[in-house]
């Protein structure tokens, strides 16, 4: 490791500490002593440590791209290679929510840009935010936003 930054010191005094290879080197680093010297009392494969950046991407992008429909939680799984408990785990560690929050308050997200539009009707906004119809939608949104959208004569 001395070696390593005995090497890196002439990035830090040129002022290229935010250049894109460093960081590159940073995250390679920060695996490498995660994964040699890391806490281990939880087993190799502790979710504690979380979900490597290409994961949670890997399933953050499966979400959004299947935003509108009804999948389970162990597709996201995949789509990051992992089993739905170290998944659910790593992901919660990751973002401080479970995948079916996150996604929950991603569609909620995703229909407050509909609404903000004033284009779509309510029941059109559901159906492409992934919600079962138009009660269940409103249901959710009262809940998560803790208010109606306003301008929305839809909402009762």
């Amino acid at each position: 490791m001395r070696h390593i930054a005995a090497a890196l010191l002439p990035f830090f005094e040129d002022g290229n500490a935010g250049s894109p290879a460093l960081q590159h080197i940073a995250v390679a680093i920060c695996a490498h002593l995660l994964q040699h010297h890391g806490d281990r009392s939880a087993g190799a494969c502790s979710a504690a440590v979380g979900l490597s950046v290409w994961q949670e991407k890997a399933a953050k992008d499966f979400m959004i791209d299947n935003l509108g429909e009804d999948f389970p939680i162990a597709a996201a799984a995949s789509a990051a290679g992992l089993a739905t408990r170290e998944f659910v785990d790593g992901f919660k560690s990751v973002t401080g929510q479970t995948p079916s929050q996150w996604l929950m308050r991603h569609r909620i997200g995703r229909a407050k840009q509909y609404l903000a539009e004033r284009i779509l009707p309510i029941s059109e906004i559901a159906t492409r935010c992934g919600f079962t119809n138009e009660e269940h939608f409103v249901r959710v949104f009262r809940r998560i936003v803790g208010a109606t959208q306003s301008g929305r004569r839809s909402f009762h």
